[in-house]
């Protein structure tokens, strides 16, 4: 008998709340639900809670087994700090002196404080990542007003690596890649070149959404120039390798021109579909009225508890 895994994966941007539900039977991942809704400010914790009632109609689980479900902090939220890791210590042990390096280092006390850390390959090092509470607070009390009850809060760049990783293992694709994540109001770059991770900050952008053929180039163009003035601060890790192909994700990839930014930039582009690997029911593409793109942070999120 398979044992089944169910987690979701809470994406809550500048206007919509998106969430995607997997599960894991066996070595299959199943996409079992796709739910966004729009909200407006105040509104947020009754989108929340509409999206809770979408999820439990469409797969009809009952909630209390829906025991992952994972939020994410984007980069530009987050203070980035190196200290030298703690040796023999165990991962609980090392998470508190992180904590308290952290705070002496901030001037901030452990409970203003969100973070984690990861190891640094091949160093002593750790790499911690923090946010104030307060900058999160209006989403975390919305959350657990509506019902959620968060396993993981996770830094979106791991959630596109993670997710990026999974799409091009499902792929024959060689090579570094590069993957730019565009949402209404930052960019997040990642590099992938095998088992090596590369992030750049996210920057501020402003992209007007339409159709219109003039805005769109205008767009592309502006993406364009970004890329080539981040990629050469990236390229000095790859060792000399030389990136293959560029994917593009999030929910503005509709008004960049793909043909036109492989011109300019004269590099394979592609858009990710973050549905590779998974199975789903033909319904769930019938009910989508935003591109592919806009679902990767959701997915990314829900693969964490499953893979």
């Amino acid at each position: 008998m398979f044992r089944i895994t169910a987690a979701i994966g809470i994406d809550i941007s500048s206007k919509y709340v998106r969430a995607a539900l997997l599960e894991k039977k066996g070595n299959a991942f199943i996409l079992k639900s796709l739910s966004s809704v729009a909200y407006q400010g105040a509104d947020l914790e009754k989108a929340l809670a509409h999206v809770k009632k979408m999820i439990i109609k469409t797969t009809r689980l009952p909630w209390f087994l829906i025991s992952h479900q994972v939020f994410s902090i984007p980069l530009n939220r987050v203070v980035i700090k190196r200290f030298f890791a703690m040796r023999e210590a165990n991962e609980q042990e090392q998470f508190i002196q992180a904590g308290i390096q952290l705070s002496e280092s901030l001037g901030l006390s452990l409970e203003e404080l969100l973070y984690d850390y990861r190891q640094l390959k091949d160093t002593d090092g750790i790499e911690v990542f923090a946010c104030r509470r307060s900058q999160i607070e209006d989403k975390l009390n919305a959350l657990k007003t509506a019902g959620y009850r968060l396993s993981v809060i996770e830094l979106q760049t791991f959630v596109l690596m993670r997710l990026f990783k999974h799409c091009l293992n499902h792929q024959s694709i060689t090579g570094p890649s590069l993957l730019i994540n565009i949402d209404k109001d930052h960019m997040q770059m990642c590099i992938y070149d095998d088992e090596k991770e590369q992030m750049q900050q996210a920057q501020p952008l402003t992209l007007h959404a339409s159709h219109l053929v003039y805005e769109k180039e205008a767009i592309t163009k502006q993406l364009a120039e970004y890329i080539l003035l981040q990629y050469p601060l990236a390229a000095p890790h790859l060792n000399r390798k030389k990136i293959t192909h560029i994917w593009l994700s999030g929910d503005n990839t509709e008004h960049v021109d793909v043909l036109s930014l492989a011109q300019k930039l004269e590099w394979e582009v592609r858009l990710l579909n973050p549905l590779v690997g998974l199975s789903y029911s033909p319904e769930i593409m019938d009910d989508l009225n935003e591109p592919l793109g806009a679902w990767s942070v959701a997915i990314g999120l829900a693969l964490r508890e499953i893979q």
